[in-house]
């Protein structure tokens, strides 16, 4: 079988720092038309996802980030391939999975995802950072304002990040608040 997915994109990226950013705007979005020449599929299914960052300096050690994904699907005959997939500490741009702390890898799934996070980022010296951040998910099957709104998981932590010559070292311990266990990661170097 062959598969297009024409696509169109638009990114920008102000931040001063990708990785310990304290100030600045990310946006990435793009929209592609799925499975273009599959002749099984009556109706054409579209995606668009979104991601949004705002890094606000409050002080010279404190900074606020508000980060916002949303991924939203247009049409009914959607392939699990394509649907998205939050989950863990994740900040790769790969297919349709986004990072949602205190939850495992691509744990939860849906043909529309919303995440909001809400971080706030401690400069302690130099090189090393403390982040305080909540996370809200929500995974939905009808794109309506109800149930886009209607925050299903929830999720709180610390990370303990050293900014080093080879990259970001960061220690994370997330909870979901609807899950008894918290989740301990370790991120070393770059995103590529």
């Amino acid at each position: 079988q062959h598969f297009i997915n024409p696509y169109i994109f638009i990114k920008s990226d102000t931040r001063d720092d990708k990785d310990f950013a304290t100030r600045g705007f990310y946006l990435d979005a793009n929209g592609k038309l799925l499975d273009f020449i599959d002749k099984e599929m009556d109706d054409k299914v579209f995606q668009i996802k979104g991601n949004l960052q705002f890094n606000i300096p409050t002080t010279s050690w404190l900074t606020y980030r508000l980060n916002f994904f949303g991924g939203f699907t247009l049409g009914d005959q959607v392939n699990s391939y394509y649907q998205f997939r939050p989950g863990g500490v994740f900040e790769q741009n790969l297919g349709n999975f986004t990072g949602f702390y205190g939850y495992h890898f691509g744990s939860s799934f849906g043909n529309n995802v919303m995440v909001l996070n809400n971080n706030f980022q401690f400069k302690i010296k130099k090189s090393y950072f403390i982040n305080a951040h909540v996370d809200f998910l929500n995974t939905f099957e009808e794109i309506n304002f109800k149930e886009a709104v209607d925050v299903k998981d929830t999720s709180a932590g610390i990370t303990l990040g050293y900014k080093s010559p080879f990259g970001q070292i960061k220690i994370d311990y997330s909870k979901a608040i609807e899950r008894n266990k918290g989740i301990l990661s370790v991120i070393l170097g770059h995103w590529f």
